[in-house]
């Protein structure tokens, strides 16, 4: 097996390249391609001495590549490129990052397109994910490309509520849908915990809620996001963490990496973990439902374009859209939010 990280010296592609070796995705038959930059060549070259070092027993046989067209792989991890600032005074928008990533996004899917063996399978990383996975899929075709947005995003929602209830993450079944940014779509209607009845998950799920509807989510979520930039831009980092502390779960999956990405700290080894686990997936052979970012093409009735969504994936790829029997609310959020996305990514992709 051959995996690529492209973007391998970024704070993100750095932990992706350890939690891989880590966890033991690669062995030492297998090779990992350290992809970056001509001018980070030095430092890639450095990594391969350290992880060596490091990790001598299990490391893989790792390659340094600085160029687009010699990444060849059987999976692609494409972390590279520009991200927020994490100055709250100086904010980078979404629009401003798509800029400033369409062209790496399009080299590189290009180049796959090119000289890759016609297999590869991606992980989209890099923000915004929604775009990246436009692109490789408009290139390589669109079931070899995931966004791992929504498989995080997912993890953290299913997170918060185990938290909530003192009970493991693994024995909480729902998803977190639709962008991996502000359009974020709760799925509480197929909210399954086990170890309670119908009758008893009606009941947390109502306490945990707190009021907060689909209908209602955006307003409130757009409205908490201003509370905490505004502590945040003031400096008192302690009271946003605080106060996010005592928002609902689905809240507190928007907000929590907000507030930690803006305190220095990024987010970087939990988008690390969720894209190692995402691949583990990929990797084991067996069929399984997850949510990522898909491009979609009439696979759930009223959604175009690249969205947060539940599909069959196996080692060749994801092989369709499983749809969920949302309620009506949250059915007309996920709507709302692909229409939105889909004027985003044309507006993105029109400006190349």
């Amino acid at each position: 097996m051959d995996i690529a990280v492209i973007g391998a010296t970024g704070t993100t592609g750095q932990q992706i390249v350890v939690q891989l070796i880590l966890k033991g995705l690669l062995g030492s038959f297998d090779r990992l391609q350290l992809v970056g930059r001509p001018s980070a060549e030095a430092r890639l070259r450095g990594m391969v001495v350290d992880l060596r070092d490091a990790f001598f027993e299990a490391a893989p046989d790792l390659d340094v590549t600085l160029a687009p067209e010699d990444v060849t792989a059987d999976i692609v991890v494409f972390a590279a490129g520009g991200t927020l600032s994490t100055n709250p005074a100086e904010p980078m928008t979404r629009d401003a990052l798509a800029q400033a990533n369409l062209p790496l996004f399009e080299a590189y899917a290009g180049a796959l397109a090119r000289h890759g063996h016609g297999h590869e399978l991606v992980i989209v990383v890099s923000n915004p994910v929604e775009l990246g996975v436009a692109v490789f899929a408009r290139h390589l075709g669109r079931h070899r490309v995931f966004g791992m947005g929504a498989y995080q995003d997912t993890l953290r929602l299913r997170r918060e509520i185990a938290g909530d209830l003192g009970i493991t993450r693994q024995r909480v079944q729902t998803y977190m849908l639709g962008e991996h940014g502000a359009g974020l779509v709760p799925t509480w209607s197929v909210l399954r915990l086990h170890g309670f009845d119908a009758a008893e998950t009606g009941q947390l799920k109502a306490r945990l809620r707190e009021g907060l509807s689909a209908a209602t989510f955006p307003e409130v979520l757009a409205r908490e996001l201003a509370a905490v930039r505004g502590m945040i831009t003031a400096g008192d980092l302690r009271a946003a963490f605080a106060y996010v502390r005592t928002l609902p779960p689905e809240l507190r999956v928007a907000l929590r990496p907000y507030a930690a990405h803006y305190s220095g700290a990024k987010t970087a080894v939990a988008t690390a973990n969720a894209t190692v686990d995402m691949l583990r997936v990929v990797l084991s052979g067996h069929q399984t439902v997850m949510a990522a970012q898909v491009a979609l093409a009439g696979d759930w009735p009223g959604l175009h374009g690249v969205l947060g969504v539940p599909v069959l994936v196996g080692h060749q790829g994801w092989l369709h859209v499983d749809p969920l029997e949302l309620a009506a609310d949250e059915e007309a959020h996920l709507l709302a939010v692909g229409h939105e996305v889909s004027g985003k990514l044309r507006q993105w992709e029109g400006a190349r």
